[in-house]
């Protein structure tokens, strides 16, 4: 890409369970790192649930390139006050044009949530690869027609996507997999990706971490879920991460093909 400036993003690490210790944010550090580098590039880490304070002003969001929000084992509807910064840092975000954000799973569910959508518990934890289905204008301009086969793990999903957002992607498990946002009233140009699957994630870390603790709130108590996840081939996780790095560093076009 050559070098284009500043290159400094920010990890919101929202992982606040010991088990994680610091995993979700040095998996996206890792894998953007080697992804089309950057000349100057690096990533700062914030963790709100320690205390650590998030970029709260347009200026202060506008030092960095990009943000990423990553998966946490809360719920976006947990009410407790570093979640409810992240929120209030999302809408300073969708409120300006220069810098990007990415959210993931917990991320992607908050970042509804925060601008007026509705998060909702689902009758079983998915644990699983789930075929990630194109489904709005966005996504095929950008990423193309292809399906995707990512990793998924989540107890929740986004049940009502919020005004602004555009739906992007549909799966068997959760009808909303990913939404785009515009800034300021709905019509500026995309600053937020989201994305309910986890392309960062390895399957044995979920096989380790998290299977254990949600078996018994998944289909047939989890029976089987070993080998599917291990057998996972993480082909078009690759390509995701690298479409995320694009997006944070350059953005989507504001117009499809069609609309142009």
């Amino acid at each position: 890409m050559g070098s284009l400036g500043e290159s400094k993003f920010l990890v919101v690490d929202a992982a606040d369970n010991e088990k994680w210790a610091g995993a979700a944010n040095g998996l996206f550090i890792e894998v953007l790192c080697r992804i089309s580098p950057l000349e100057n590039e690096t990533y700062e880490v914030v963790r709100p649930y320690a205390g650590e304070r998030l970029p709260e002003t347009v200026e202060e969001v506008q030092q960095y390139k990009g943000v990423i929000i990553t998966g946490s084992g809360r719920s976006a509807n947990d009410d407790l006050d570093w979640i409810e910064r992240i929120s209030a840092m999302i809408r300073t975000i969708v409120s300006q044009e220069k810098t990007k954000l990415v959210a993931i799973c917990f991320g992607h569910q908050l970042v509804a949530r925060a601008l007026g959508g509705r998060v909702s518990k689902q009758d079983l934890f998915t644990l699983q690869p789930e075929r990630i289905v194109p489904s709005g204008e966005l996504w095929l301009a950008n990423l193309g027609g292809g399906s995707q086969l990512l990793l998924e793990a989540h107890g929740d999903q986004v049940s009502i996507p919020p005004p602004r957002a555009e739906v992007l992607a549909t799966s068997s498990t959760a009808a909303i997999e990913s939404m785009a946002i515009r800034s300021g009233n709905g019509h500026g140009s995309i600053v937020t990706w989201t994305l309910q699957a986890h392309p960062e994630m390895p399957a044995r870390l979920f096989v380790d971490k998290v299977l254990p603790f949600v078996s018994k709130r998944m289909e047939n108590d989890g029976v089987g879920a070993r080998e599917k996840l291990l057998s996972f081939e993480p082909s078009d996780a690759g390509f995701i991460m690298s479409e995320m790095k694009k997006f944070l560093v350059s953005g989507w076009p504001t117009t499809t093909p069609e609309q142009s």
